[in-house]
């Protein structure tokens, strides 16, 4: 099987309605999971990665700033079996964490929560023993 991966990134501009080209991530991935943590920087985790298009359980950091993309050392790793897949999952940021919800093949709700504690660099299980109530794996809205 073909896979249509890619290392390309595009800005958005909400007052000129323009796409511009931004840097070459360091991998190309498809369906990842991306969290705007502030104006200069972005937390992208997960998706899928090489010729294969295996998962991949990395998580990385890119500073607009500095024009870097940093790997980050995470202990313990993903906590949720298969890390995200956006056909999946989506990820949003709450306070100093991104929280990730994970899918099954035919969506009722999330099967299992994972907490990035960006504080910290740690990875935990929700401790959530119902499914999250969302539809087609979009998380709305965390209040």
């Amino acid at each position: 099987m073909e896979y249509n991966m890619s290392g390309n990134t595009f800005f958005f501009n909400l007052d000129t309605s323009v796409f511009t080209q931004g840097p070459t991530m360091p991998e190309a991935r498809m369906k990842h999971c991306v969290v705007q943590l502030n104006k200069t920087h972005f937390f992208i985790h997960g998706g899928k990665t090489g010729e294969n298009a295996q998962f991949s359980y990395d998580t990385i950091i890119f500073d607009m700033d500095e024009d870097n993309w940093r790997k980050v050392k995470t202990n313990p790793t993903f906590p949720c079996g298969a890390p995200p897949d956006a056909s999946k999952s989506t990820c949003a940021l709450f306070n100093d964490k991104i929280i990730v919800p994970m899918y099954e093949a035919n969506p009722i709700g999330a099967s299992c929560t994972a907490i990035f504690d960006l504080s910290s660099s740690t990875w935990t299980k929700s401790a959530l023993d119902q499914r999250a109530p969302t539809i087609n794996g979009q998380l709305i809205r965390l209040i």
